[in-house]
């Protein structure tokens, strides 16, 4: 009947129902609730909506829509960046090697996004695990060369990739500061180095602010 009605509504009327819609998503009834403390920034994916990226985080569209108030919740493009708030687990994460010595940053560069922390090193240095967890994948992966995905529960995976050699295959459980690779330059690589990504719910994260 509802359906029915609304067809039979005046025009005007029925192209105000998306608007209206929006809007009771993000109004409601009651005062504000406090907005997330910590943030970080969540690139607009093919496939986004306001909605979607809300419940990720479990906020709702309303807190999405005041934590980035000069976005338009209707028309995101892939690419934009929001404000989200941080993954409320409390996640640390090892050295992805015993003697750290960064060489490249999470964030822009040179026009393109890196998802990771690069530690260099000789060839065939230790790979270690971040945590411990179940790695998910083994193997090449375009651009990546030789890489592991490990999974950690909760939403968290971490990533080390242009390995010369993997150690372990999918499939296993491993320890944190289990070998789990070998140093190399595999994929597209610039000199030997591990490319270190921390992902929350696929979504990469800078991994300095995980690790210990």
């Amino acid at each position: 009947m509802l359906l029915l009605s609304t067809l039979k509504a005046p025009r005007s009327l029925r192209l105000a129902l998306p608007l209206l819609i929006l809007a009771l998503l993000l109004g409601g009834c009651g005062s504000n609730p406090p907005l997330p403390g910590d943030t970080q920034t969540y690139y607009v994916k093919a496939g986004d909506t306001f909605y979607s990226i809300a419940r990720r985080y479990g906020i709702s569209v309303k807190t999405l829509s005041r934590l980035n108030p000069d976005a338009n919740p209707s028309r995101i493009e892939i690419g934009d960046k929001l404000k989200v708030p941080t993954d409320a687990v409390v996640r640390h994460f090892a050295y992805p090697v015993s003697h750290p010595d960064y060489s490249s940053g999470f964030g822009m560069r040179d026009g393109r996004m890196h998802n990771g922390v690069d530690f260099r090193g000789p060839s065939g240095t230790s790979v270690l695990a971040a945590g411990q967890g179940k790695v998910v994948f083994s193997g090449n992966m375009r651009g990546y060369g030789r890489i592991i995905i490990i999974d950690h529960g909760g939403g968290f995976q971490t990533v080390y990739a242009h390995n010369s050699v993997n150690l372990v295959d999918k499939g296993e459980t491993v320890q944190q500061g289990q070998p789990v690779a070998r140093m190399g330059n595999s994929g597209h690589a610039n000199g030997t180095h591990v490319h270190f990504e921390v992902r929350i719910h696929g979504q990469a994260v800078n991994p300095m602010s995980y690790l210990r």
